[in-house]
């Protein structure tokens, strides 16, 4: 390989490493918003990659091995990278409008399936995992049920309830 190959790839890595090896600010100096445009400090237009795993498959994960942070910032291209923990179904602390509440969620050990404003007693609860299996079944026995979850894995289960031949 001749000297003039040789200095022509080592300076596209040494251009390549200062271009993607910097942090956002490294690259464009002091952020700033302009009107709602995230901008560089000499007001050029910036696009962010970022990262927000959401759930116990992804952010369990993160926790536990440091290493996903540089995954995700070399593989990926994430320039951004937050740990997120909320709750997307909306549940706690809150009924459907047909007076619902499954409490808590999460929940490791132990789920209240309850209902304010209609009988349940009788109906079916299923919990369904994320390949469509029902994992837990059991028969409601008053309005204030709890029912013990201890034994299932870590995951995100949907319920389904079904009474006098009705889904809920």
């Amino acid at each position: 390989m001749s000297r003039a190959k040789i200095f022509i790839y080592l300076l596209l890595l040494l251009q390549s490493m200062l271009v993607f090896g910097q942090t956002p600010v490294a690259r464009y100096g002091k952020l700033k918003l302009n009107g709602i445009q995230l901008s560089s400090e000499c007001g050029n237009p910036v696009q962010l990659k970022g990262m927000s795993p959401d759930g116990p498959q992804y952010t369990l994960n993160c926790l536990e091995d440091p290493n996903a942070y540089i995954t995700f910032q070399k593989d990926w291209g994430a320039d951004i990278f937050r740990i997120l923990k909320n709750n997307p179904s909306g549940l706690v602390g809150e009924e459907f409008e047909s007076g619902l509440a499954i409490l808590p969620n999460p929940s490791l050990e132990v789920i209240n399936v309850k209902n304010s404003q209609v009988e349940i007693n009788g109906a079916v609860v299923q919990l369904i995992d994320n390949f469509g299996t029902s994992v837990m079944k059991f028969t409601c026995l008053s309005n204030d049920n709890q029912i013990n979850i201890g034994n299932l894995k870590p995951n995100i289960y949907m319920v389904k309830m079904t009474r006098n031949n009705k889904i809920t």
